[in-house]
């Protein structure tokens, strides 16, 4: 009777020592696990907890950690397979088409080659932002007046509006706000909303560019243009990545990065961007904190 009773009292006792190994195992591979993940993964909300805070962090908010890891890893891998398509497919389509004709002996008119090459350097070169948009460090931004790059960027758009007949009308008040940001960014960002406007408002309409302060410490500039409202899934899908509106040419030429940017910047700058629709007219608007009235005293 002893014997076995004994054996059973040291297998009770063993059990918790055994479990408890098994566990210390576990937690260890995943302190390892999260040690890897974190060398591995790009800034984010999602990875802001440092290698050497790992061990203070209960089982379960390892798990959650984790859980959040592998959610930014399969944003990053669809994020990469929508690259690898853009690039294989609307990249490679407009330069094909002008090497076709290149190699065709009996190309009559060179300038045939001018508009699928206009579209891929366009292409190019809005990915290019795009990355420099992803890339960039809000930390960098400097004081700057907003009327002047919004100003900037209407200068920029003037011929092509004349062109397609329309007029840009600028809404932006004589008294300077100041923000901290990214010229150029800011800029490609109006220019952007602007180029939208262009492709979308009806001949010989207007097309306005404003800038208020719907609050203290908050600026917004936006595009406003001629236009149908826009279904409320429409909306959303509008500042996605590699998401293209409208129909039929106007959707071909667009390489589905323009808004996506606009969004991409507002983030940087610590805002957002929206678009709202009312009264046959459709707007496109950045907010970001800013606002002084006043230049800051590096200035004066």
């Amino acid at each position: 009777m002893f014997a076995p009773a004994g054996a059973l009292l040291a297998g009770l006792f063993a059990f918790p020592l055994w479990s408890w190994r098994r566990l210390e195992a576990a937690r260890a591979h995943l302190d390892q696990e999260l040690r890897q993940l974190r060398a591995t993964l790009p800034e984010s909300s999602t990875a802001t907890t440092l290698p050497a805070e790992i061990r203070r962090l209960g089982f379960e908010q390892r798990i959650a950690w984790v859980q959040a890891a592998q959610r930014t890893m399969a944003e990053l891998d669809a994020g990469r397979k929508e690259a690898l398509a853009f690039i294989s497919h609307d990249l490679r389509a407009p330069l094909a088409g002008a090497v076709a004709e290149l190699e065709n002996a009996t190309l009559s008119d060179p300038q045939l080659l001018l508009p699928p090459l206009r579209r891929a350097l366009s292409m190019a070169q809005a990915f290019l932002s795009l990355a420099r948009a992803e890339s960039f460090d809000p930390g960098q931004l400097k004081e700057l007046e907003l009327g002047a790059v919004l100003h900037q960027a209407a200068d920029e758009m003037f011929a092509l509006a004349r062109q397609g007949q329309r007029r840009i009308v600028r809404q932006l008040p004589e008294q300077p706000l100041w923000v901290k940001g990214d010229f150029e960014l800011l800029e490609r960002c109006a220019i952007n909303l602007l180029d939208n406007a262009l492709r979308h408002a009806p001949a010989l309409t207007l097309i306005s560019i404003g800038l208020d302060q719907p609050r203290e410490e908050e600026v917004r500039f936006w595009v406003e243009n001629d236009g149908p409202t826009l279904p409320a899934d429409e909306k959303d899908k509008l500042f996605k990545r590699f998401s293209r509106g409208g129909h039929g040419a106007t959707r071909a030429a667009r390489t589905g990065l323009g808004l996506f940017f606009v969004r991409t910047v507002a983030e940087r700058h610590g805002g957002t961007a929206g678009v709202e629709c009312a009264a046959g007219k459709v707007r496109f608007w950045v907010s970001m904190p800013g606002g002084e009235v006043s230049a800051p005293e590096a200035w004066q």
